[in-house]
């Protein structure tokens, strides 16, 4: 008995499964090797105190003490091991993220003062559930944080059945295409799968998956 797959809307999805692989192939060929180069945003600092530029609004952060948040809170970047972050404002994050639990902990940086933008990196093995509604329709970015303390190492990406990208890796920021994938349908086809490691023995790994309602960050570090 052959099965047809169809879409939420009911169409058949075979055409344009074809077209979400295609564009994230694309991704992965022009993204990774940009990876080893010194272009893109900065990497987060290196491990150290739990003070951010003096910011106290932790405290105040709609996020802090919600029940579904089973991490603590730290003020600034700890750790040496790459990181998935989500960076947004307070009030977004809070709606965005239905759940968070693990053996880890989450670090705050204020990314802009003004607008109230924040960063927040998930330290650990973790597991971070997310409305995938709103995560996809809202200004949420998502993405990688490799640490200074972390030096050069390799990171390797990969979708469903393609092939697995590999480059080098150094500290900064990498951005995901979470929520343009997750708007297109590719995440329902397939996880995102991220692995990274340094000569040190550092390694982590990340996937980002997608139910009807939820997307799905799990790392282990």
């Amino acid at each position: 008995m052959k099965v047809h797959v169809h879409d939420r809307a009911g169409g058949p999805v075979r055409g344009r499964f074809r077209t979400i692989l295609a564009g994230f192939a694309a991704f992965l060929l022009a993204a990774i090797p940009a990876l080893a180069t010194d272009e893109g945003s900065d990497p987060p600092p290196d491990g150290g105190p739990l003070s951010a530029g003096g910011d106290e609004t932790i405290g105040t952060l709609p996020i802090v003490g919600v029940p579904r948040i089973n991490l603590p809170f730290t003020r600034g970047w700890r750790g040496i091991e790459p990181s998935f972050f989500l960076e947004g404002s307070a009030e977004d994050l809070s709606i965005a993220i239905l759940s968070a639990r693990g053996r880890g902990f989450i670090s705050h940086e204020t990314i802009d003062s003004q607008s109230g933008r924040i960063r927040l990196a998930f330290h650990g093995d973790v597991l971070v559930t997310l409305d995938r509604e709103f995560a996809t329709s809202s200004p949420i970015e998502f993405g990688v944080a490799v640490p200074a303390a972390f030096g050069e190492g390799r990171i390797a990406v990969a979708w469903g059945k393609g092939p697995i990208r590999t480059a080098p890796l150094r500290p900064r920021i990498l951005p995901l295409p979470v929520a343009s994938m997750s708007a297109s349908g590719a995440l329902d086809q397939a996880p995102i799968r991220i692995r990274t490691g340094n000569s040190a023995g550092v390694r982590t790994s990340q996937t980002v998956s997608a139910t009807a309602d939820l997307i799905i960050l799990g790392q282990a570090q």
